[in-house]
């Protein structure tokens, strides 16, 4: 789709769109996830990317469109932002984004760059969980291991609950700014 398109395409384009409010909805058909789909030669377009084209020009390779106001139908140039494909991913709500943005494990250990061990795949781990999930197995005796959790969570609960506090905090955050 690298042809200019011609003014009666733009003119069936636009005759599509709802320009009310501050986001440009497609009235248009939309695919599965929501997103707007135009016929062009033969083919359907995401809507959001004829939009763009139209308005502000060709996206830069290697890049994809973010809807920075998170409305898939929403077609308004000024709310597309070209970004690669992992920043888009890491602005979403997705598993793989809220993750990234943790700050403390699910114990309550700090992820920072001494508590922190990166595996080959990319997944990050608690350096303080590994080591106490190291100890466990070597605890055979049921009645024994209850008693080396109970008497962890005595020595460090008020952290592990302040820290689940504030983990629980930033994901309302990010969750009331998106």
């Amino acid at each position: 789709m690298n042809e200019p398109l011609e003014q009666p395409y733009a003119d069936r384009f636009w005759a599509k769109v709802n320009k009310t409010g501050s986001c440009w909805i497609w009235t248009a058909s939309r695919n599965s996830c929501g997103y707007g789909r135009f016929g062009l030669h033969r083919s359907s377009v995401l809507a959001h990317r004829i939009a763009y084209k139209l308005a502000v020009g060709e996206i830069p390779p290697g890049l994809t469109l973010d809807h920075l106001c998170r409305n898939r139908a929403c077609v308004n140039p000024a709310h597309l932002d070209p970004v690669t494909i992992r920043e888009n991913i890491l602005r979403g709500e997705a598993p793989a984004a809220l993750n990234a943005r943790r700050t403390v494990c699910k114990r309550g250990h700090d992820f920072d760059q001494l508590n922190t061990h990166f595996r080959p795949n990319g997944k990050r781990d608690c350096l303080a969980c590994r080591m106490i999930a190291s100890r466990i197995p070597r605890i055979r005796d049921k009645d024994a291991l209850c008693e080396y959790q109970r008497a962890y969570w005595h020595r460090n609960g008020d952290v592990i609950k302040a820290r689940r506090r504030a983990n629980r905090s930033i994901g309302e955050v990010a969750i009331a700014t998106s």
